[in-house]
């Protein structure tokens, strides 16, 4: 989307910006009003986005604008789709997790709160990423995945 001219928001923006996830959780997982978080979203500059949790208001921003496109790119099939998400969506541990809460702490992120949201995210699709991974989570996910993208088509 940068390469069209576009700039467009990726879900780690929500870690960088409290106001853009405070906005989109109380949309998308509360119920709240569709149009102050598009708004957001126009405010910090975007005017494209991809990923959770955006991907779940497409037909709220396609009644705001109309004449918009929805892109839904995909894998070649679930199994991919999986394996790919499963191991950048794991809670990190060690030297990584300490420098996030540092960066989060300094930066006045709430570190909670952005895993919170990812783990909403997760469930919104069946998923679960914080849990031991098993043959049923796996499917749950897979199927959840696969859902999405035929409502979105």
């Amino acid at each position: 989307l940068q390469e069209l001219g576009f700039a467009p928001c990726h879900g780690i923006d929500f870690w960088l910006n409290t106001t853009l996830r405070d906005e989109w959780k109380r949309h998308v997982f509360e119920g709240g009003p569709a149009h102050p978080a598009i708004r957001s979203l126009l405010d910090a500059g975007f005017d494209a986005n991809l990923d959770a949790p955006t991907m779940f208001a497409w037909r709220d921003m396609m009644d705001m604008f109309p004449d918009a496109k929805v892109v839904l790119t995909v894998r070649d099939d679930g199994e991919k789709w999986y394996n790919s998400i499963s191991t950048k969506m794991r809670h990190p541990t060690g030297l990584i997790e300490f420098s996030m809460k540092w960066v989060a702490w300094y930066s006045n992120l709430d570190y909670s709160g952005w895993w919170h949201m990812l783990d909403l995210c997760q469930r919104r699709i069946g998923c679960s990423f914080r849990e031991k991974q098993t043959p049923e989570i796996r499917q749950r996910c897979i199927q959840g995945y696969e859902e999405h993208n035929e409502l979105v088509k």
